[in-house]
């Protein structure tokens, strides 16, 4: 079963592909297992992904900044892989090296859209200058790579 939710303080999905919209106060958004889009919007919004939540789209236009994705017991900095979905896109994905699934940054490379920390399990918190020194590290090959940056530096 598909979901539509939307204008609650913590919005939940479920196993199914959720299309979560958040309101304008400060929202907690978990999509679940399926393959979810969660939609923030005005407030200090946190997306919450986890070991087998599928492959999930986060889409927030920032009029607040802070938004958050938090990543669930079992995500380490090390198994992030970061990805630009294409050459003209702004969008930044997040796969894993230890697990299948995938987190895409909706318009991350665009100035107002996107979230501004990644936060583990452990309590480490990537802020947005250090995702985009990852990104760009990710792109790097032992050949010859044309990488396509930001206006975010």
């Amino acid at each position: 079963l598909d979901t539509a939710l939307t204008g609650l303080l913590a919005i939940y999905g479920t196993s199914g592909n959720d299309t979560l919209a958040g309101t304008t106060a400060n929202d907690i958004l978990d999509g679940r297992a399926g393959d979810d889009r969660l939609e923030g919007k005005d407030g200090t919004d946190t997306y919450i992904y986890r070991p087998g939540d599928g492959n999930d789209v986060i889409f927030d236009y920032r009029g607040v900044r802070d938004n958050r994705l938090v990543l669930g017991l079992g995500i380490d900095a090390a198994d992030v892989v970061f990805a630009r979905v294409a050459a003209d896109s702004n969008d930044i994905k997040l796969a894993f090296r230890s697990m299948s699934g995938s987190i895409t940054l909706d318009g991350q490379l665009w100035s107002d859209a996107g979230v501004e920390f990644i936060q583990f399990a452990d309590g480490m918190v990537w802020n947005e200058t250090e995702m985009l020194r990852r990104y760009v590290a990710d792109q790097q090959t032992s050949g010859d790579d044309i990488i396509w940056g930001t206006n975010l530096s």
